[in-house]
């Protein structure tokens, strides 16, 4: 019984390596069985000697409250995001993680500043997490500090093993790798000299990840700003060869149908975009002003040719 309380804790424990777990109560399922089979056989010993009979209800009676006061506790703690990370951060204050899932909950609410020293101290903790820049950044941006957010995307591009891109075998380029080089590009497009050095950035993602739609996506809608359509509607069709499931790229290249007159085509890109999702706002309005433009232009030819 004590083994079943003891060992399927122990890879979680942190004893033998980092797991870096938040929240993970899950990994106390399997113990709280050896803890409750110890208290049931406990019991029974007890319960056998007349003498601590009623030590032993009250010790269960006071244990039973204890665990309920704690079980309501820990409810409550769990009603939002911010105060589930808060209660991790009272009992362990050096998880850069926990640090930047409570700044997130926060910059959600639009409570930047605070976001963002919840942030900085995820860094502190740990100046190597290049999620902690890429908040940090997004949160500068957010406040409208485009140098700042800058310099912090800067400083955690130089923390990736920039020698070895593109060579995917020889490291690992995972989605927030992916991401701080799309914020990037954003903010410097704001700038436009350096339109090109935007450009440069979003290639350089379709490079170290070629089936990655987002970055389709990101450099068409960049390419589309600055009149390159042409190159819009191409990137927009590489990302459907990869992602044929995204209402966003249809929607895209519906725009760009309209600009070309092709209204038949367009409201076919923007219907398919609903049959996705029939939710998607963007496309629910591109299609009513089509519609609406389409039936205005009917009514006007036949008016022209009654007169």
């Amino acid at each position: 019984t004590l083994s079943l309380t003891v060992a399927p804790f122990l890879p979680a424990s942190n004893i033998f390596y980092h797991v870096g777990f938040v929240v993970a109560e899950r990994v106390m399922y399997l113990p709280s069985m050896g803890f409750c089979m110890l208290i049931a056989i406990g019991w029974s010993h007890l319960w056998r000697d007349r003498r601590v009979r009623g030590l032993a209800v009250v010790g269960l009676a006071l244990l039973v409250t204890v665990h309920g006061m704690k079980t309501v506790v820990r409810n409550r703690e769990w009603e939002s995001e911010e105060t589930l990370f808060s209660s991790g951060l009272r009992v362990n204050q050096q998880n850069a993680k926990l640090y930047n899932n409570l700044g997130k909950a926060l910059e959600e609410r639009a409570h930047y500043q605070e976001a963002l020293q919840y942030f900085q101290q995820a860094i502190r903790i740990q100046p190597d997490d290049v999620r902690g820049y890429l908040n940090s950044g997004r949160v500068f941006t957010h406040l409208k500090q485009y140098q700042d957010a800058e310099m912090v995307y800067l400083k955690a591009k130089s923390l990736l093993p920039q020698a070895r891109w593109g060579k995917t075998s020889e490291v690992r380029v995972t989605q927030t790798h992916l991401q701080l080089f799309l914020n990037l590009a954003s903010l410097i497009s704001r700038n436009h000299t350096r339109l090109e050095e935007a450009d440069a950035l979003y290639q350089e993602v379709i490079k170290l990840r070629s089936d990655y739609t987002g970055a389709y996506l990101k450099r068409g809608d960049f390419l589309m700003k600055i009149n390159r359509t042409k190159e819009a509607e191409a990137m927009y069709e590489q990302a459907l060869q990869f992602d044929t499931h995204n209402p966003d790229l249809y929607h895209n290249l519906g725009v760009l149908l309209v600009d070309q007159r092709k209204s038949q085509e367009a409201l076919a890109m923007f219907n398919r975009a609903l049959d996705i999702d029939p939710d998607h706002e963007k496309s629910l309005v591109s299609s009513a002003i089509l519609i609406q433009e389409s039936d205005m232009a009917l009514h006007h030819k036949q008016l022209a040719s009654e007169r």
